[in-house]
């Protein structure tokens, strides 16, 4: 740390982060289908999936509203996928949200999710790839979010899961946490992330629509 008065800045206070409650034994964890509805083409991985997490953690796995509903109503529909984030933070007895899988169409959702209803009812939603886009928001929003397995992948994995991915989520969801607050270097990756999303969106072809959604992303508009 730079010394006061000696001619060096000294590095500002890193933001404080919510940090969602851990998840425990018999914990009721939401299923979202987030960028598409591809799970219902195949049910036994997804039952796969809810067993083994069920085996592993003692959680319950819990279908949200619209999850089940098929590749082409959740296409047509961004707003249900939405609808079901905002379900799972605001049901009482939901302690958690899994992603079932990714894909390429979050983005649709960013006019739809409120970053205030994340950060009134702080919990931790596991995704990766596609989900990232939704995961952003819960940063914007100032809550801790964790990228990680999904439902359909590695938590469901043939002949269960591998020891490395039960030791992660446990470590990440379950294990009493430090607490805390997020690095300023990490903040300052994510605010790059941010400039640079930003004149891409900006200097590119992207059109109105495509800087519209950068916008939305990193809190632009």
């Amino acid at each position: 740390r730079a010394l006061a008065g000696a001619g060096m800045l000294t590095a500002p206070p890193a933001p404080s982060f919510v940090r969602p409650p851990r998840l425990v034994p018999g914990s009721r964890v939401a299923a979202l289908s987030l960028s598409s509805g591809f799970v219902t083409e195949v049910m036994n991985r997804y039952r796969a999936g809810v067993r083994q997490v069920a085996q592993e953690f003692g959680w319950e796995i819990v279908a949200a509203p619209n999850a089940l509903r098929g590749p082409a109503f959740l296409a047509a529909n961004p707003q249900a996928r939405a609808d079901d984030l905002h379900w799972a933070l605001e049901a009482p007895d939901i302690g958690g949200m899994v992603s079932i899988i990714g894909g390429d169409d979050s983005v649709r959702l960013l006019p739809f999710l409120r970053p205030d209803l994340i950060r009134a009812h702080p919990k931790a939603l596991l995704g990766f790839s596609d989900t990232t886009v939704t995961l952003t928001q819960f940063v914007r929003a100032g809550v801790m979010a964790y990228h990680g397995r999904a439902l359909l992948t590695d938590l469901a994995e043939n002949g269960g899961m591998h020891p490395y991915v039960v030791q992660g989520v446990r470590r990440a969801l379950i294990d009493a946490q430090r607490g805390g607050t997020a690095s300023g270097g990490l903040v300052r990756l994510f605010e790059e992330a941010a400039k640079t999303a930003r004149e891409v969106g900006t200097s590119t072809s992207l059109g109105e629509r495509g800087r519209y959604l950068t916008a939305l992303t990193f809190g632009n508009v």
